[in-house]
């Protein structure tokens, strides 16, 4: 993993808002804050960005349930986006982290070393080498992976947003449900991007 240029840039001209704007929408791909979030924010504070700058006093505190549910985690970042605070990020994670756990990756076996254990046992497979297993899988499991993220994200942020404007309930569906179909479509740009 790491730091994004966008993200680079907006510390170097110590812009607040930018650097909020990148941590908030690492949570499309990283919504157990343990790895690209996480780093980008160990990043910000590294660079002398300090957490009285960065986090903003919690306007919502107790107008929010910390319960894991994909609706607490949708609203919780929609209002994440509106006002950036220490309480909704320890919020997000903790539900985050019930709701997606972090996954170990497995080891990985070279092509070389899986024909030489299939030698080994007798087994005449043929060698992997040259071929795209493995990195295909991977790849498919990223696009799932970041169009789910910038669905949940973007449907929340799509009805907040529409509640912020006072629409009724109708229209916070339709902001959801927008807000989702637009979170899912870059979720997938970034996936199909990020195999390239």
């Amino acid at each position: 993993m790491s730091v994004s240029d966008t993200l680079r840039a907006a510390v170097a001209e110590k812009n607040l808002a930018d650097i909020r704007g990148s941590l908030w929408s690492c949570l499309a791909v990283d919504m157990n804050m343990t790895g690209k979030f996480k780093e980008s924010l160990d990043y910000v504070l590294s660079k002398g960005i300090s957490e009285s700058e960065l986090f903003e006093a919690d306007k919502d505190v107790g107008a929010y349930s910390t319960e894991p549910s994909e609706e607490n985690f949708s609203e919780l970042g929609g209002l994440l986006r509106i006002n950036f605070s220490k309480e909704k990020i320890e919020a997000l994670r903790k539900i985050g982290c019930a709701l997606y756990p972090p996954v170990e990756e497995k080891p990985k076996v070279t092509s070389s070393s899986a024909h030489q254990t299939a030698q080994k046992a007798g087994n005449n497979t043929p060698s992997l080498k040259g071929t795209a297993s493995g990195k295909q899988t991977k790849q498919q499991d990223d696009a799932v992976r970041y169009a789910a993220g910038g669905a949940v994200v973007g449907a929340g942020v799509g009805a907040v947003a529409a509640a912020k404007l006072g629409a009724k309930i109708g229209g916070i569906l339709g902001g959801g449900i927008f807000g989702a179909i637009i979170g899912a479509g870059i979720g997938y740009a970034l996936a199909k991007n990020s195999g390239k």
